[in-house]
């Protein structure tokens, strides 16, 4: 795991329903304060049962304990539309 805070989802209609305003909330407030992390050297296959088992849209990726980016659904949607169009070349 990563120390790194990233927020993946937050429940916006309990802030509104408990009066909170939006605006005023913090990072804090809403990040998922112990996210998983996938080593730079995880396959997108191990990658989509992650995201698919937890409902992440987002992963992010460590190299040596680092975040060095993040891995999206839409990345993955994207890559296996790419794939698909080259394989039928």
């Amino acid at each position: 795991m990563i120390s790194v805070f990233i927020k993946i989802k937050m429940d916006v209609l309990a802030v509104l329903e408990a009066g909170r305003n939006v605006s005023q909330l913090t990072a804090q407030e809403i990040m998922v304060p112990d996210p998983i992390a996938i080593p730079i050297s995880t396959t997108l296959a191990e990658a989509v049962k992650i995201m698919k088992d937890h409902t992440f849209l987002v992963l992010p990726v460590e190299e040596n304990g680092l975040l060095i980016g993040c891995l999206t659904r839409q990345n993955l949607l994207q890559t296996w539309v790419d794939l698909g169009l080259e394989q039928k070349d």
